[in-house]
Parts: C-alpha cells; structure tokens; sequence
C-alpha cells in the first residue's frame, strides 16, 4: 500500500475514532469503527507505529522546516513520555505479581498497584492527547495535520485494543 493510501486509511480511522469519543454512539457508527480496527495489522515491537507516522511526516515535501523541527520536539518528548510510562507499567506490574505469587499478599498492597496501574493508563492517554494538541497547532488546518492525525487515530486505536507502545 502507497504512503497516501495509508495516510488515507488512517485519516479515516482517525474521523470515526472522532465520532466515538462523542457521548451518544451510535451501534452502526461504533460495527463501522470496529471494522476497521478489524482490518488494522498490529505491530510487532513497541514503537512501531510511531517510526511510520515520523517517516511519514518527516519525508513530507510541503511541511516546513520550523514545521518539521516543531514535530520532531513534539515526537521527542512524546516519546520519552511513553517510554517512561511504559517502564513504570511493567515495573509496576511486575511488583504486582510477585506479590500475588507469595501467597501471602494483602488486598491493599494489590488494590495499591492496581490503583497505580490504571493512573498510568490514563497517563498514556494524557500523553497521547496532549501530542495531539501540540501537532494541531503546528500543522494546522492542512493536508499535513490530516495525515499527522489520521496516523495517530490508528496509533490510539491500537492501544485501546491492548497494544503497547
């Protein structure tokens, strides 16, 4: 598939990810939505999706150089932030069977990690969002933006479907 078909894609991916995050979703509007997520191959390493959306972007002949140095920051810092988010999960999950493994763990320690567990998810969306809103401002109103976003609505996709970043 060209760049522009999957640019396309993930545009698509992108407007009804849009839609469902209205209150008030339809059931056609959400079988369309799960189609396509259906229809989406999952990465095989974390970072995956991300490394096509910055080729994707950073190859472009119409953004500019403040643009594309703008994005790179944004990239960067998302980056970092996930990687953090991601080291703090597993660590924390890890911690969390290990104790459930002893046999002699207590409610609150467990309830403890899993509180943890679930603010580091929200983080992760935080994290995403945020990345969202910076790009909107660099990139505005432009086919750039539509493709910057169609990529990340695929991203997030993913992620709510269990994948790591």
């Amino acid at each position: 598939m060209t760049e522009k078909g999957i640019l396309g894609t993930l545009f698509g991916a992108f407007f009804l990810w849009g839609l469902l995050s209205c209150s008030g979703v339809d059931k056609a509007t959400r079988a369309e939505a799960d189609q396509k997520v259906s229809e989406e191959v999952p990465t095989k390493r974390p970072g995956e999706l991300a490394d096509r959306g910055y080729k994707a972007w950073a190859s472009s002949s119409s953004m500019s150089s403040d643009q594309k140095k703008q994005m790179n920051e944004i990239q960067a810092r998302t980056e970092r932030e996930a990687i953090r988010i991601r080291n703090e999960t597993t660590k924390t999950r890890s911690a969390m069977y290990k104790e459930l493994a002893s046999g002699k763990y207590d409610d609150r320690t467990i309830n403890g990690y899993k509180s943890k567990l679930i603010k580091l998810s929200q983080d992760r969306l935080d994290v995403t969002f945020d990345s969202l809103a910076s790009a909107r401002k660099v990139l505005g109103p432009s086919e750039e933006s539509r493709k910057y976003f169609e990529y990340m609505d695929t991203v997030d996709m993913m992620r709510m479907d269990g994948h790591q970043y």
